[in-house]
């Protein structure tokens, strides 16, 4: 068994990821900015590069870098944080990775980094074409990736779609799954930006964890270039299409508002996951109305609502 750091343990996929890595039998070290009960911590912040120190003592056996302070609609609002923190500090954790000689594996975006794509569904090879500033952020943290394992460091780069599940909370405004299902059981109104007819890969975040593992489980990564995987369902839903689902498990009917669409709002984001397939030996456990059907289900059935906090 290993050793594992996770940054960002804390959120929603890095809670799974070290939860799942702890039932495996690794041992974790949760890394983040705020103390965790019960679990093996240490102080770790993306905007203070004095925390690395605190890595350097663990003797970790890699490193999963899943810590990002700002969503797709707060790095529109400040580029320049979004570049300072979390660009900044994701490099200065590459250059710790090399200097340890232990590899990482850094979570970046799956549909944000593509832009609108040529092709869809978009495999690793489609060039970065992000249209908004949080994949401009996620890019130039891809880039720094190649320039570091051009210089001997071991990083695979996870590009990961839009992972939901039981735990993720509607009040962080990101992940439209919950968000939605709390809106539709409280009777709010959901505000979609556009038409709702914007393709999503969706992709339950145990899949997604599963995948993380697999892709630190294998050999180290080719020399002078990251290892990058596309980590989704390799379908889409349209956010019509998801709230039909949701209205449907739920039993009742959602009120939704249309506004002008925004333009860094991509059109259709479905990932070609085939390389994942072929050389990780992960697919998708569902396809994703099912998974999001299944979801439906699964909250209401909880005697407590704490993911819609």
């Amino acid at each position: 068994m290993a050793r594992y750091i996770v940054t960002g343990s804390t959120g929603f996929l890095g809670s799974d990821l070290a939860l799942l890595l702890d039932q495996s039998g690794h041992e974790v070290i949760r890394a983040g900015r705020r103390y965790v009960a019960h679990h093996t911590m240490v102080h770790f912040d993306l905007g203070d590069l004095t925390t690395l120190s605190n890595l350097a003592a663990t003797g970790a056996d890699g490193i999963f870098h899943l810590a990002w302070s700002t969503t797709p609609a707060v790095a529109e609002a400040n580029p320049h944080q979004d570049i300072a923190t979390n660009v900044a500090g994701t490099v200065a954790l590459y250059q710790f990775s090399q200097s340890q000689k232990i590899p990482i594996v850094f979570v970046s975006s799956g549909g944000t980094v593509y832009g609108n794509a040529i092709i869809t569904p978009t495999p690793e090879t489609s060039p970065l074409n992000p249209i908004g500033a949080y994949g401009l952020g996620k890019s130039f943290a891809e880039r720094y990736a190649d320039y570091y394992s051009n210089i001997g460091a071991d990083i695979r780069i996870a590009r990961v779609s839009n992972p939901f599940g039981e735990g993720q909370s509607a009040a962080r405004l990101q992940g439209v799954i919950p968000i939605f299902a709390k809106k539709i059981l409280k009777g709010e109104p959901i505000t979609i930006w556009g038409d709702g007819e914007n393709l999503r890969d969706y992709i339950p975040v145990r899949d997604v964890s599963i995948a993380l593992i697999k892709m630190m489980s294998q050999q180290s990564a080719s020399i002078r270039k990251a290892s990058v995987f596309n980590i989704g369902a390799g379908v889409g839903l349209s956010l019509n299409r998801l709230i039909a689902i949701l209205e449907e498990e739920i039993g009742s009917k959602a009120d939704v508002k249309y506004l002008d669409a925004r333009p860094f709002d991509i059109h259709a984001s479905i990932l070609d996951v085939q390389r994942a397939l072929t050389l990780l030996q992960w697919k998708p456990s569902a396809d994703p109305e099912s998974s999001v059907r299944q979801f439906a289900r699964a909250i209401q059935t909880k005697k407590t609502n704490d993911w819609t906090m």
